[in-house]
């Protein structure tokens, strides 16, 4: 390869979208902070907040929303699996069987208070305030 052609070539990769600048100049994909903090989703409509099931039960037993944001439930368990959904009017869905590792993202667009549980977990229950 020609040295043109590699500084051309270098040049495509710092501009490309989804590419960052490191400071030894070594262009690398952007990654996603997955650390339970709102982050914004692609569209850039509402915030992703995650939310961890482990030891059958969610980290956290309640959460103030804005409708229009989304939820991101994380199967964090190693051999067990959860069906987390509501039967609340205002935001009900199923994310049917949901196996460990994975993860589902639902959205909750009207206000109100969603009840959420696990189906096969019956002690497993989050409470969302979507405002």
């Amino acid at each position: 390869m020609k040295i043109s052609e590699a500084a051309l070539i270098c040049a495509v990769l710092a501009t490309s979208p989804g590419m960052a600048q490191k400071g030894d100049g070594a262009a690398q994909k952007d990654k996603k902070e997955t650390t339970g903090k709102p982050t914004e989703p692609p569209s850039g409509t509402g915030k992703v907040h995650v939310i961890s099931q482990k030891d059958k039960k969610f980290n956290i037993d309640k959460i103030k929303v804005k409708a229009g944001d989304k939820i991101q439930f994380k199967n964090d368990e190693k051999d067990m699996t959860h069906n987390v959904f509501s039967l609340s009017p205002n935001n009900t869905f199923d994310i049917q069987v949901q196996e460990p590792g994975g993860s589902s993202t639902v959205e909750f667009k009207t206000k109100g208070v969603t009840e959420v549980e696990c189906a096969i977990h019956p002690n497993m229950k989050l409470k969302v305030e979507v405002e």
